[in-house]
C-alpha cells in the first residue's frame, strides 16, 4: 500500500461539518449516475471570490449552493460524487461544529477529519460555467410556501404513472395549480401564491421526480420561482440556494 503524502497537499479549505453534510445533500441530488459524462457525476468545488460553493449538473437540472464567502483564492475541483457521500458516511461521528479539512495536490483532493484521511481522485474535465447557465431575464415569477409546494408535488407524483405522464403547472394570477392527467388518476392542487407577476395563464411540464428531488433540497420557508417561455427551465431560488430544472414538452 503506498502512503499518503499528507505534506505534499495544499489546504483549500476548512469546512464545517454541519454545513458540509448540508450543502452535499442539496448538491448531489442534481449529479448524474451514468459514467458516459464524469463531470456530470461530480461535485464542483469552487470559489470565484465572491462565493465558495458546491455546484451539480447532470443536464437536466442544475443545482448552486454556497457554503461560504468567497476567498482570495479561486479554485474548481471536480470531486466524484460517490467519493463525497462515502466520505460523508466516514465522517458521520464527528461533531456538528467539527471541521473538515480540503486539501489538494495534482490530480487528488484530501480530505482530512478527527484522525482520517482519504484522499479521492479529482476528474480532470472542465466543469461547466454553471453562473452562465443560470437564467437572468426571466419576468415570470412566483412566491410560493415551500411547505405546501413540497405537498402538492408529492400528491400529485403519486398520480404520474411512474413519471411516464408529465407533471403540469399552471399559474393563473394569485394561484398555481398542479396537474397530471394519467392512467392511473387525474389530479389537481391549487396552491396559492405569496405573490406573482404572472397575469396570463401560464402552463409548463415537468418530469415530477426531477422536479420534487429538488425542491425537497430547499430548506427555505418560501422559495421564488421563476419562468422564461415553455422550452426554458424553471429557476428555483432560496436564500443560499439555487437550482434550474429543464421542463418536459407537453402535448398540445
Amino acid at each position: 500500500m503506498v502512503p499518503i503524502e499528507v505534506d505534499t497537499f495544499a489546504p483549500v479549505a476548512e469546512i464545517k461539518f454541519s454545513d458540509f453534510k448540508t450543502a452535499v445533500a442539496k448538491a448531489i441530488v442534481c449529479t448524474a449516475k451514468s459514467e458516459t459524462r464524469p463531470m456530470m457525476t461530480a461535485i464542483n468545488f469552487a470559489q470565484d471570490g465572491n462565493a465558495f460553493e458546491l455546484q451539480t449538473c447532470d443536464g437536466m437540472r442544475l443545482a448552486v449552493v454556497k457554503l461560504a464567502d468567497g476567498g482570495e483564492n479561486n479554485f474548481s475541483y471536480l470531486v466524484p460524487a460517490d467519493a463525497v457521500s462515502t466520505i460523508l458516511s466516514m465522517a458521520s461521528g464527528l461533531k456538528e461544529d467539527g471541521v473538515i479539512k480540503f486539501k489538494q495536490a495534482g490530480r487528488s483532493a484530501l480530505f482530512e477529519f478527527d484522525s482520517v484521511t482519504v484522499r479521492a481522485n479529482l476528474i480532470t474535465d472542465k466543469f461547466v460555467e454553471v453562473h452562465d447557465l443560470l437564467p437572468k431575464n426571466y419576468e415570470k415569477k412566483i412566491n410560493i410556501d415551500s411547505a405546501e409546494l413540497k405537498n402538492a408535488l408529492d400528491i400529485v407524483s403519486l398520480a404520474t404513472a411512474e413519471n411516464r405522464t408529465p407533471l403540469k403547472i399552471t399559474v393563473d394570477g394569485s394561484v398555481a395549480k398542479f396537474a397530471t392527467n394519467s392512467t392511473v388518476a387525474n389530479c389537481e392542487i391549487t396552491v396559492p401564491l405569496a405573490y406573482s407577476s404572472i397575469t396570463d395563464e401560464f402552463l409548463i411540464g415537468f418530469n415530477a421526480a426531477l422536479l420534487t428531488q429538488v425542491v425537497k433540497t430547499f430548506a427555505d420557508d418560501e422559495l421564488q420561482m421563476s419562468f422564461g417561455e415553455k422550452t426554458q427551465g424553471v429557476l428555483i431560488e432560496g436564500e443560499k440556494h439555487t437550482a434550474l430544472v429543464l421542463p418536459v414538452r407537453l402535448r398540445d
